[in-house]
């Protein structure tokens, strides 16, 4: 029973560390660069 947890586990992560991107590299940078900003302008932690 652990064994089949772990190994469904493991396939679980595997599919999602190795799924293709939804966003480009560009734009997950522009995404934190304004996640960032609106947190600051409405005085949450960084």
């Amino acid at each position: 029973m652990k064994n089949k947890f772990k190994k469904k586990n493991r396939g679980f992560w595997n599919e999602i560390l190795n799924h293709k991107k939804t966003l480009t590299d560009k734009e997950a940078e522009d995404l934190k660069k304004i996640t960032k900003r609106i947190r600051k302008e409405k005085d949450f932690r960084d």
